[in-house]
Order: structure tokens, then sequence, then C-alpha cells
């Protein structure tokens, strides 16, 4: 019975997290970028700042009476951390932040596009945080500030 309930919690928490995203779909003439299905727009989750760090390998090599010299061996770790607000009330709803929880929860790699067309590759959601403020007399935020923090997660084959 227990797992039962649980399964049907999350269904329906899978299920509200779709429909956020579908609402989404109102906003697109705006998109900033693109997470999978998940729009970031000017309209639903908008974009503050977005830090992109990328790293690349140059271990040293000892050599004997010289200085060490640095031999490029790859590419390293790319992190994308973006920083944003959503206004509930105004565009989106209050489900948004639920759909990025559930894409994040899912274990799958996400494709990563910006509203120029470039594509970055796919990546992995690893933190979803969130703070609210400005609340109603029903406890809901009026005011949802977010931070997302991405890592590249490899290529599609």
């Amino acid at each position: 019975m227990v797992d039962i309930v649980s399964g049907l919690r999350n269904i329906s928490r899978a299920r509200e997290g779709l429909e956020a995203v579908r609402d989404q779909v109102k906003n697109r003439d705006r998109v900033m970028m693109m997470l999978g299905p998940y729009m970031l727009s000017v309209g639903t989750a908008s974009p503050q700042q977005i830090d992109r760090k990328a790293s690349f390998a140059w271990p040293a090599q000892e050599r004997i009476g010289k200085r060490p010299l640095l031999q490029f061996t790859g590419r390293g770790q790319e992190l994308i951390h973006i920083d944003g607000v959503i206004y509930p009330e105004y565009k989106g709803g209050l489900r948004q932040m639920q759909a990025l929880r559930e894409m994040a929860g899912s274990g799958r790699r996400w494709l990563l596009v910006d509203g120029l067309g470039v594509v970055y590759g796919l990546y992995a959601i690893l933190e979803v945080d969130e703070v609210g403020s400005a609340y109603t007399k029903f406890g809901s935020p009026k005011r949802i500030e977010f931070q997302l923090q991405l890592e590249y997660a490899g290529d599609s084959d």
C-alpha cells in the first residue's frame, strides 16, 4: 500500500513538472536559453547572470636540468552556473522550479541551446537552488530567485 501511494505521489509530481514546462510554450518567442524542454526566457525563468567555466589539462612534465614543460592532454570539466529570477504571478507559474527538480532527478543529460542557436552540448543538472520571497497571504512567493549548476556530460553517443 505504501509503495502504491509513493508511486502515485511521484507520478503526480512528474505530471505537474511537465505541465509547468508545457505552460512555458506561451512565451516561446522570447527564449534566451533552452535546457532540454525547459525554457529560460524573460517571461518565465529569467536568467540574470550566466557564468561559464572551462578547464583544460596541462600537466607538468619534469625535465632534468630544466624547468618543467607543460603538455596539453585535453579538455577538462566545463561548468555553467545560472542565476535567475521568476515572478510566478506575472508569468510561468509556481511549478517551474519543480519542473527543474524533476528534470535533475531523472538522471538524464539535457541539450543546452541559447537563443541565438548556439548548441552547447549535453549537460547534467547538478544543483537546483531556490529562494522564495515577498510571500502572499496564502503562502506562495511573489519572487523566486534560483541558481542552476550544470556540468558538461559528454557527447550524444
